[in-house]
């Protein structure tokens, strides 16, 4: 078997030399040879071998520890198993033989609990598992739901950055070996962020669509405190500016539209306060590159009326192909029928005060201007809805310009 100092000077190889036909790296290819696991049958225990892979893994994951976090982040992508060296794909390849994927796994976990790793290796090699251990990836579902659920409740920022990484890393493998990272990560944090850790309430509910959505049933100060603590940080402001992650104010207003005031955790009175930080305070003075409205109202204004429209449109199209089936969502509670349709009438009030104050921001400016005559912004939207509206799609301008008058 290979001695530490062997594993050592091929992975200072593999660290010094980029390019797979040098010298160097050819010697150190030549040592693989080592970690052949038939080469072993019949003159080691079975036990012993899987010891030996086991710490030699261990040496890869946690060689070199020298890069950071924060370091590793924009590195990521040059880590996917295509880019990987050769020779350091090929070893994790050979390393994983002895071993079951779940027992992967859980070593990759004991490892990142215990000691400082070199990134690097340790996303690699997550890249390497995924693509060459078919059932892996649940698995490393299930890691990541571990990392999170330990990441609130023991309010540890290392699990909560540690399952950003592997995630992102891999999302990098493709839709056919894993779900795409801006999907995991808007299941993880955007929606529950806005929606439920900014309401103050406990989170109950799976960590992950895909797995019975592990529960936690903590009190929701510990949740609130970590989400208020990981919105803060600074590696967490990182990832929101990439485009992929962010909340627009237009699906912030479609989800809280679907938001049933009826069976809301919230009062009406911690609603109306929800609403107007979310909009006043977050939405409004965001960038547009970031999914806001830099502070323009009007520009506010014509969103939230888009969103209200386009939930209008979602909800008749579903009661329409409902009752041409001879079906009806609630028989017994026209109430909760009508809101599927039209959705949460807070919002509407929300659109209402906000036309209500750009009116009086219009009069006050108009001796200003010299008492020109400002386009309305309701008209202005609903062109410009009509207009993007194809030829032939008769049904859908009738229902739009029902919405619209019922909006107006």
């Amino acid at each position: 078997m290979a001695h530490p100092k062997v594993v050592q000077g091929l992975l200072d190889s593999v660290a010094k030399e980029k390019q797979e036909g040098s010298s160097s790296l050819k010697a150190a290819k030549s040592w693989l040879h080592v970690f052949t696991v038939s080469a072993y049958q019949g003159l080691v225990l079975p036990e012993a071998l899987q010891d030996f892979f086991s710490q030699t893994l261990t040496q890869v994951l946690t060689y070199n520890p020298q890069l950071k976090v924060s370091d590793a982040i924009p590195l990521q992508r040059e880590w996917s198993f295509a880019r990987t060296n050769a020779v350091l794909a090929l070893l994790y390849r050979k390393l994983f033989v002895p071993f079951k994927p779940e027992e992967l796994v859980r070593h990759l976990q004991h490892v990142l609990e215990t000691s400082e790793v070199n990134w690097h290796h340790v996303l690699s090699c997550v890249s390497t598992l995924l693509v060459c251990q078919s059932g892996a990836a649940p698995l490393i579902k299930d890691f990541l739901s571990h990392l999170l659920k330990k990441g609130f409740e023991d309010y540890d920022l290392e699990s909560m950055m540690t399952a950003f990484l592997i995630a992102r890393q891999a999302g990098l493998e493709g839709p056919a070996v894993f779900m795409p990272y801006a999907e995991w990560f808007k299941l993880q944090y955007v929606v529950p962020l806005l929606c439920s850790e900014a309401r103050n309430t406990s989170w109950e509910g799976s960590m992950d669509d895909d797995l019975p959505w592990k529960t936690l049933s903590r009190p929701s100060f510990c949740y609130s405190k970590a989400a208020l603590c990981l919105w803060k940080h600074p590696l967490f402001k990182e990832l929101l500016w990439e485009k992929a992650f962010q909340l627009t104010l237009q699906e912030w207003l479609l989800m809280e539209l679907a938001v049933c005031p009826d069976e809301d955790v919230l009062s009406a009175v911690e609603r109306q306060d929800f609403h107007y930080w979310a909009l006043y305070q977050h939405f409004l003075p965001l960038s547009v590159a970031a999914g806001g409205c830099e502070g323009d109202l009007r520009e506010a204004c014509a969103v939230l009326l888009d969103a209200v429209l386009d939930f209008g449109q979602r909800g008749s199209v579903i009661h329409t192909s409902r009752s041409e089936l001879g079906k009806c969502n609630h028989p017994n509670n026209p109430k909760r029928s009508t809101f599927q349709r039209r959705g949460n009438p807070d919002i509407y009030a929300r659109l209402q005060e906000m036309l209500l104050e750009l009116e009086l921001e219009r009069r006050r400016a108009w001796p200003v201007s010299g008492g020109g005559k400002e386009e309305l912004l309701l008209f202005r939207v609903f062109q410009k809805r009509l207009k993007g509206l194809k030829s032939g799609e008769e049904m859908h301008r009738q229902q739009e310009l029902f919405l619209q008058t019922r909006a107006a």
